[in-house]
């Protein structure tokens, strides 16, 4: 797909609708990354724990 065709569907969203899913993705990036963390068995710093 070439960028032209791509930007046709770019939505246009409110600043109701950007507010609210910027709050959605600040409440899911932090449990996505504790999850990473868990799979990956390292801190965010990426050092690994040491049992």
């Amino acid at each position: 797909m070439n960028v032209a065709s791509k930007s046709e569907n770019v939505l246009e969203l409110s600043t109701d609708e950007k507010e609210m899913i910027e709050e959605q993705w600040n409440r899911i990036i932090p449990q996505i990354r504790s999850r990473a963390e868990d799979i990956l068995g390292t801190t965010q710093l990426g050092h690994r724990f040491v049992d």
